[in-house]
């Protein structure tokens, strides 16, 4: 799997949520403008420009997020005391619903994925300082808290809080990531009368039809791992192969409310890098060893909890591995899992993240799968 297929992938997502989204909610679009900055070990300054929907229409969903708003953004970064890292910018997809609102002010809660584009990538020659990020285009994830302040009856002040990741999902070494923690100060102006919302109250809420779920979901994914001078029988300095993923999920859920499921399952692995030695060949390149199936083999148990909006969900699943034959690396058996699904009917579309230590990807994956539900009598 290229980098090219993830990004067609993560792109297909952040279109499929943003229509969905819009096509239920009435909105009222806005325009943002505005600046940030980092002061900590990655000094950067870049702008940003965001295109939005504030949701209107009285459905459950939007009654119980207290009118959310969606929307596309760009933002630039520019590294002034670590050129190294290049000037890349992001293109992303973005949500954000209040905490507190009134006619004045409001407290809001921030999320946003997309990609990142045209860093200057890792070169043993070209760009050896830059240990953090090897790949030109990585995934872009942002979260943050958000203050508004209404100046003018559609315009608004807006701070935020909020902190920015980079990542590659260790499709290419190295994979340390950047994260950014950023205050940001903009304009926005809303082409509807921005006050009237405070005023909105709640209409009826029809009762949730309580449901369970069962679903199974199959995965698949890449990750580059590097071999050092010791384990290359201190023939060579470094050498980069590419390993394959494979992922077979079972899980059950239960949905008793419009925003949350909740439930737990199983994940049948099959582990490309575990137990992966080089052997050299007589014109001197490294060729990847054979290693039995049977070695690859990790089974992890893990908990689900989905953030539900329509049909697309935003998922968290720590898992623990109870089988794993990993016997040259040491083994790190609690895993976190984080990515989003979309449905189509019964069908499921994923992307996600797997990773370690909180931190540390393991490799970016592709999911496909179905589900079977049932409601409570």
């Amino acid at each position: 799997m290229n980098s090219r297929k993830v990004h067609l992938f993560l792109a297909f997502f952040i279109l499929c949520f943003a229509g969905k989204v819009y096509s239920q909610s009435s909105p009222g679009f806005f325009l943002t403008f505005g600046r940030h900055q980092s002061t900590t070990f990655h000094s950067c300054v870049g702008f940003k420009g965001e295109l939005g929907w504030q949701t209107r229409k009285a459905n459950a969903e939007n009654q119980l997020l207290h009118y959310p708003a969606f929307g596309f953004g760009y933002s630039s970064f520019r590294f002034p005391k670590n050129r190294k890292l290049g000037s890349p910018f992001a293109l992303y997809s973005f949500l954000d619903a209040p905490f507190v609102r009134n006619e004045k002010f409001s407290i809001k809660y921030r999320f946003g994925l997309g990609l990142s584009l045209n860093w200057n990538p890792e070169h043993p020659l070209l760009n050896r300082e830059n240990n953090f990020i090897g790949s030109s285009r990585n995934l872009y994830i942002n979260s943050g808290i958000l203050l508004e302040y209404n100046l003018l009856r559609s315009t608004t002040l807006n701070f935020e809080l909020g902190s920015s990741h980079f990542s590659n999902g260790h499709r290419s070494a190295p994979n340390r990531g950047v994260n950014l923690f950023t205050g940001s100060l903009g304009v926005r102006y809303h082409f509807q009368d921005y006050q009237s919302l405070a005023t909105r109250t709640m209409g009826e809420i029809l009762e949730f039809d309580k449901r369970n779920e069962l679903y199974f979901t199959f995965g698949t994914g890449v990750r580059q791992q590097t071999f050092g001078y010791f384990e290359l029988d201190e023939k060579g300095a470094f050498v980069s192969k590419n390993y394959r993923f494979y992922n077979l999920s079972v899980a059950f859920q239960r949905q008793s409310g419009y925003l949350i499921k909740w439930g737990g399952g199983i994940d049948l692995m099959s582990n490309g890098s575990a137990n992966a030695r080089l052997e050299q060949l007589q014109n001197g390149s490294w060729k990847k060893l054979e290693v039995p199936q049977s070695e690859k083999i990790q089974v992890g148990i893990f908990g689900s909890l989905e953030w539900v909006m329509h049909d697309f969900s935003i998922l968290i699943q720590p898992g623990y591995r109870i089988i794993d034959q990993e016997k040259i690396q040491s083994v790190i058996r609690f895993y976190q899992h984080v990515g989003v699904k979309y449905h189509i009917q019964d069908f499921i579309f994923g992307i996600g993240i797997r990773s370690v230590k909180f931190s540390e990807s393991e490799y970016v994956e592709l999911n496909l799968g179905y589900r079977l539900i049932w409601y409570d009598k």
